[in-house]
């Protein structure tokens, strides 16, 4: 339903293939290797299309590049996507392009909603991508490596709909707000017990507390608790990576 949705909101012929992707639009998401892949797909494939979701500094650039390798409408950059479970939904394929990363939370709502991926390897994608499970996981700026992988799945639906359903089934139980909550909760206990210091659970709850008031953004930045905690242990910032603090706290 969500692929005939963006299809028509985009004018795109009915079964027609997606292969999208989101990112600010700068030079360190690596768009241009994801424009240039496209190119060589849309010639061993008809009826697939590249979709870019983002805004950015690099926008008219990037679609000046687009034009100029020849895309012909086969490249459509949709903007900033306010509802952008909607807009992975719809895809038939997510690509990451990046050239640096964090933690690539994108690849994380693409398999919440069964999309499988192909993506650079950066920090962070191992984390989300089990090479072979939820999709695939390319060497950073190999372009041949990336266009292979994408058109294997584009031409092997079954596999691409396999990988989508380990994706979900997997990344919703590992990446669950709640799950994730308890897992740094026992961190937490684990190695405050270990170094013998007595932390009451209510000084803990500000992950629980802060989850359910506003969600797995802000329950790991309730300053006023946290920093009841890091002051105990010898961290001075509130807002401390938690690997950082678990450093701490085990030293």
């Amino acid at each position: 339903a969500q692929k005939v949705k963006l299809l028509r909101r985009l004018g795109l012929p009915e079964g027609s293939l997606l292969v999208g992707t989101a990112a600010r639009l700068e030079r360190r998401k690596g768009i241009k290797y994801f424009i240039d892949a496209a190119k060589q797909i849309t010639e061993r494939i008809p009826n697939v299309y590249f979709l870019v979701a983002g805004q950015g500094r690099d926008g008219l650039q990037l679609q000046t590049y687009g034009d100029s390798v020849g895309l012909n409408g086969r490249l459509r950059f949709t903007g900033f996507e306010t509802e952008i479970a909607e807009y992975l939904a719809g895809l038939d394929l997510f690509v990451l392009s990046s050239l640096w990363e964090g933690l690539p939370r994108i690849l994380v709502q693409a398999g919440a909603v069964g999309i499988p991926v192909v993506s650079f390897r950066v920090e962070g994608v191992h984390e989300v991508v089990t090479h072979g499970g939820n999709g695939f996981v390319v060497p950073s700026r190999d372009v041949e490596a990336l266009l292979g992988r994408v058109t294997e799945l584009l031409q092997n639906p079954a596999r691409a709909q396999q990988m989508g359903q380990y994706a979900r089934k997997n990344l919703l139980a590992d990446w669950d707000y709640k799950n994730m909550i308890r897992q740094i909760e026992a961190i937490y206990q684990r190695l405050l017990t270990k170094k013998g210091i007595a932390c009451e659970r209510r000084e803990l709850r500000w992950f629980k507390d802060g989850a359910a008031a506003t969600g797995p953004a802000n329950a790991i930045r309730h300053e006023e608790n946290l920093k009841s905690i890091a002051d105990r242990i010898g961290v001075s910032d509130p807002e401390v990576d938690f690997k950082l603090t678990e450093t701490a706290i085990a030293n």
